[in-house]
């Protein structure tokens, strides 16, 4: 995996460090404003240079969101091709398997989706720890599974996703087996 540079941070417009959520709202301001059909900078680039920052805006991207989720994240001053992301980041890849790591997956799709905490817990009446806890799989802090069965298929309904029924089973069996429950 590729070192985060100090070029990301800047093309993207945050802070060195700035957690996932302002990353990916970043990114999605920054696409918008250099996309192909953006006023702002119609006038002002080519179309190869508009492709080009485009590019570079989601190499940065890919490269802060696939290191890790809400930490400080190390960077280099000089790109070098050989340097891994540091160990103890490795387990915080964008999640990919619903059924392994149900909340992770729930909330990737939430950041991709480009919504803050407090937009799902104003579209879906779930309080914002609620849905913080859930994406961290923090069991003790949620209630009976009847009602996360119910919040989770409403969060993943808002994201459109296909598997929303699927999630919720898998969220419900994890949430089983680590409260030791029947």
């Amino acid at each position: 995996m590729d070192n985060i540079r100090r070029e990301d941070w800047e093309v993207l417009g945050v802070e060195p460090g700035a957690d996932l959520e302002k990353v990916h709202r970043a990114y999605h301001a920054r696409r918008s404003l250099f996309g192909a059909g953006s006023m702002a900078t119609y006038s002002l680039l080519g179309t190869t240079e508009r492709e080009e920052y485009l590019a570079r805006i989601d190499a940065a991207f890919m490269r802060i969101s696939n290191a890790a989720a809400d930490l400080t994240l190390p960077f280099s001053e000089e790109p070098e091709p050989d340097d891994e992301v540091d160990a103890s980041l490795a387990g915080l890849r964008t999640p990919t398997d619903l059924v392994g790591d149900p909340g992770p997956y729930l909330r990737h799709h939430r950041l991709v989706s480009g919504l803050t905490l407090e937009q799902v817990s104003i579209e879906t009446k779930i309080r914002p720890n609620l849905i913080d806890a859930i994406e961290k799989e923090e069991w003790q802090k949620l209630p009976a599974r009847v009602f996360v069965r119910g919040f989770v298929l409403q969060i993943a309904r808002l994201l459109h996703m296909d598997d929303a029924e699927k999630l919720a089973g898998a969220f419900l069996e994890k949430m089983k087996i680590e409260r030791g429950e029947d």
